[in-house]
């Protein structure tokens, strides 16, 4: 015969009371901590549309009773132009919550090794990108076959890649952005009526700037402005006229770092072996015919106007303005300064 014990459990009400509302204060510290992550992705989206956010960052604090900690690193390795937020909520419970935020397609030529406003063709010729050096161009692009993209390569109209090397997404038909506008007056403003009045430049040293405030900022006006040596210090310069590169120019040290403006032409000679810099072009950029790559140890190709690239070209990104978006406003350019247009979150 088969025998069953029934053991009998007797449970008070004052326990079931106790777990009712055990139960109900982790589902109130639970909708707490989920509360609290929703205010801090809020207030990195806050900080990313001021461009006042540098990574990594660790926030500590406490909310709704709670401490909290929060971690801000940069997930570009993993998943291009984004950013990994990890929110730790400790109350009777800890509660960790990992979201990844931003989006490929983001604005600014700035995020960009490459950036381009037209189609077009660098078959002929070898692009080499490195550093997660990422190319953007708002119509048809055409690269070589020994070309190598550290990144992804975007293009609004059709991409042909003839077996060229990239390591991350290959996409076409992504959404048309349009280059934020760059105002002369604004930097005449900026420049105080220091207006250089010169045709040549020879080694640019940038001045050092108290902490806040923003960087060196000079002005060139020149129908022609030849620019040749080295680059000290950080800052910006602007050329109201076309620009040519007659030697190489190279930054002396890790730190430095310059944007140059030019809203006329840019053509560099074919002497040239070095180019650092991150280069805003308005009119044509012309890169001349030489035997041996152009090399850009720190810096980027923004081109609004068309392209004449006849020589190999390597360039290894600056992503400063996309982990630290604050050097953007400091070195005034365009889409950060005088008034951010770009957000992370899109």
């Amino acid at each position: 015969m088969l025998m069953v014990a029934i053991a009998t459990v007797v449970v008070s009400t004052s326990q079931l009371n106790a777990a009712a509302s055990s139960k109900a204060e982790r589902r109130i510290e639970a909708v707490k901590a989920e509360e609290s992550e929703s205010g801090v992705l809020a207030a990195v989206q806050a900080k990313c549309n001021v461009n006042s956010i540098a990574l990594p960052q660790i926030w500590n604090f406490s909310l709704n009773g709670q401490t909290q900690s929060v971690e801000i690193v940069d997930n570009n390795a993993s998943q291009s132009r984004t950013y990994a937020v990890t929110t730790t909520v400790n109350g009777k419970e800890t509660r960790v919550f990992k979201r990844i935020i931003g989006g490929r397609q983001t604005s600014n030529p700035l995020y960009f090794a490459v950036w381009l406003n037209g189609s077009t063709d660098l078959s002929s010729n070898c692009l080499t990108t490195t550093n997660g050096g990422h190319v953007y161009c708002r119509g048809n692009l055409t690269l070589g076959p020994t070309s190598s993209i550290d990144g992804e390569v975007y293009a609004v109209g059709s991409l042909t890649d003839n077996g060229a090397t990239v390591t991350k997404n290959v996409l076409q038909s992504v959404r048309n952005r349009v280059a934020p506008t760059m105002t002369r007056a604004d930097y005449e403003t900026a420049a105080s009526g220091l207006i250089n009045l010169v045709s040549s430049i020879t080694n640019i040293v940038f001045a050092p700037v108290s902490v806040g405030l923003p960087y060196s900022l000079r002005y060139y006006r020149d129908p022609e402005v030849r620019i040749q040596g080295t680059v000290s210090g950080k800052g910006t310069v602007y050329i109201e006229g076309s620009a040519r590169v007659e030697a190489d120019i190279s930054y002396t040290t890790a730190a430095a770092r310059a944007i140059f403006i030019v809203e006329g032409d840019l053509r560099v000679n074919n002497n040239v072996n070095r180019l650092d810099g991150t280069w805003f072009v308005k009119g044509t950029l012309r890169i001349d015919n030489a035997g041996t790559a152009l090399a850009m140890t720190r810096g980027a190709l923004i081109a609004l106007g068309p392209v004449e690239i006849n020589r190999d070209v390597t360039i290894n990104a600056d992503n400063t303005f996309w982990t630290s978006r604050n050097e953007g406003t400091k070195h005034r350019a365009p889409g950060f300064w005088p008034v951010a247009v770009d957000g992370l979150l899109r």
